[in-house]
């Protein structure tokens, strides 16, 4: 009788078991991204040796989808992001070339400047002539004496404009809609600007003269009626530009357009010293209430704001002599 170890047992035991175990199968390939197949053609197994590469043709290959090329294996690894500009690629834009999307920045002018830009219109009322106990209208005028009628005493060119039944109360006949005006309205700072009502075209109307049957909304002249240009109330921004530039330069010794140039910057510093002053205000009553008009706190408010003030006085200096073209 022959008898085994139980190391030797064990040992066989486990031979047995793991040739009973199937062969392990190659580690998967990856996949391949095949071209579509067409109809016809035989798809070869996986095992089977991969076909010869096809002679190229005499004639032109049929067109199809092209393969795309396979993606890189392995994750993709994403550095930091640079930074968000603004204004930039990253950050929020507004509509236009440049400009942030969104809700768009509405920048309005302060208390100041809204003053300076406001234009002084006058609103002339036709005389009436007594006839014994009856009223009746004052007599026609020609083109000159009309002009002379609104000039008065006044020597500075003459702004008229004509309203109609569409642009009643309104400066559109004038103005520009759509793009900034400020330049306009500063310009006309140095006009004699009248606004007449729709039924200056009338036949029984003293000024009638000055529009009659024409579509003109608009009309500059100097105050003497040497030169008379007529706008129809559709011209461009360009235009009012130019027409007003020309009558400035022939009514005045200075330049206008430089002038306005300058006058625009001050219109800035007046917005920045609104604000600050506004500010400074606010803190000093709000100072003067809670510690009293000895506090050093209070102190130094008054002190801020008497400075502003002095600032302000300043600016309007310089606008005076800005104001002050010389009449010829």
């Amino acid at each position: 009788m022959i008898r085994f170890s139980s190391t030797v047992c064990v040992a066989a035991l486990l031979g047995a078991q793991l040739l009973a175990l199937p062969q392990c199968e190659p580690p998967p390939r990856p996949p391949v991204r095949s071209a579509p197949v067409n109809p016809g053609v035989p798809t070869p197994s996986p095992g089977a040796p991969a076909p010869a590469a096809p002679t190229t043709p005499n004639g032109p290959a049929p067109s199809g989808p092209s393969t795309p090329a396979p993606a890189p294996s392995g994750p993709r690894t994403s550095g930091p992001k640079p930074p968000t500009i603004p204004g930039g690629g990253g950050g929020p834009k507004t509509s236009g070339r440049g400009a942030p999307r969104g809700i768009p920045i509405v920048f309005t002018r302060g208390r100041s400047s809204k003053q300076r830009l406001a234009i002084d219109w006058e609103v002339p009322v036709p005389e009436k002539q007594h006839v014994g106990k009856q009223t009746v209208a004052a007599v026609k005028l020609d083109m000159r004496g009309a002009l002379a009628k609104l000039a008065g005493a006044d020597r500075r060119p003459l702004l008229v404009l004509r309203e109609c039944t569409k642009c009643r109360g309104t400066d559109d006949a004038l103005l520009t809609r759509s793009l900034d005006n400020e330049r306009t309205m500063l310009l006309t700072g140095w006009f004699h600007c009248v606004r007449l009502p729709a039924t200056v075209r009338e036949r029984s109307h003293p000024l009638r003269v000055l529009f009659a049957d024409r579509p003109d909304h608009v009309l500059f002249a100097t105050f003497d009626g040497s030169q008379v240009h007529t706008l129809r109330g559709d011209q461009t921004q360009a235009e009012v530009w130019k027409t007003m530039s020309g009558l400035l330069r022939a009514s005045y010794k200075r330049d206008a357009v430089n002038a306005v140039k300058d006058m625009l910057e001050l219109l800035n510093q007046f917005d920045t010293l609104d604000s600050q002053d506004a500010e400074v205000s606010r803190r000093l009553d709000d100072t003067l209430e809670k510690r009293g008009p000895k506090s050093p706190q209070f102190r130094r408010l008054k002190s801020r704001h008497d400075a502003l003030q002095a600032k302000r006085k300043e600016l309007l200096a310089r606008e005076k002599k800005l104001r002050d073209l010389q009449l010829k």
